[in-house]
């Protein structure tokens, strides 16, 4: 974490054309101060700063917000909460039946938000490659409708969105390491290639 106490600041006043663009049309009659590391303080100062603002804000909306909860909420008094039901025409027939059916509401929600599987549970990646795996399906069938070879589809990338393939060739610059030569030799004895 960040304290105050690691850096000096200097007396002299950060020059904000510097700081922003990191040149300044004055250059050397410039009186501010063009130090990196004072600009950088100063940023982590201001951010710093903010943070605590921004705590302070969050804090003074959540008191807010259980006053206004607290408010809202009847007074009860000592009696009530050691025996509720000394006052029988307080508690009208209807609020009692209201009480009822919101509390069979609140027990069947918890029990189908139970039953909801959780789709957050599998792996982005799974997906992505079974995807990848449906869309390399449809263009082999594509394909083979159009009776192609494997010599036609060599060395060809098809791209989404393209009518032509993007050609993967030798650049002229690059050299064949002496094991990839090797590894084709072996494979054009086998006759894959």
């Amino acid at each position: 974490m960040f304290t105050l106490t690691t850096h000096t600041a200097s007396t002299l006043p950060v020059c904000k054309q510097y700081a922003a663009h990191g040149w300044c049309p004055q250059a050397d009659e410039c009186t501010e101060s063009h130090d990196l590391t004072n600009i950088l303080h100063s940023e982590k100062l201001k951010s710093v700063v903010l943070k605590n603002r921004k705590r302070r804000l969050k804090a003074k909306e959540r008191r807010k917000k259980s006053k206004v909860i607290k408010s809202d909420l009847p007074e009860v008094s000592a009696e009530d909460i050691v025996n509720p039901f000394s006052h029988p025409d307080s508690m009208s027939a209807e609020g009692h039946t209201e009480l009822e059916t919101s509390t069979d509401v609140a027990s069947h929600d918890l029990t189908t938000c139970k039953d909801v599987p959780k789709l957050a549970d599998g792996h982005r990646a799974g997906v992505d490659a079974f995807m990848t795996g449906v869309c390399y399906c449809i263009m082999g069938a594509q394909l083979s409708s159009k009776k192609l070879s494997l010599q036609d589809m060599r060395n060809k990338v098809y791209l989404s969105g393209k009518t032509l393939p993007l050609h993967v060739t030798k650049g002229n610059f690059g050299k064949m390491s002496n094991l990839h030569m090797e590894k084709m030799k072996l494979l054009k004895a086998k006759a894959i290639l």
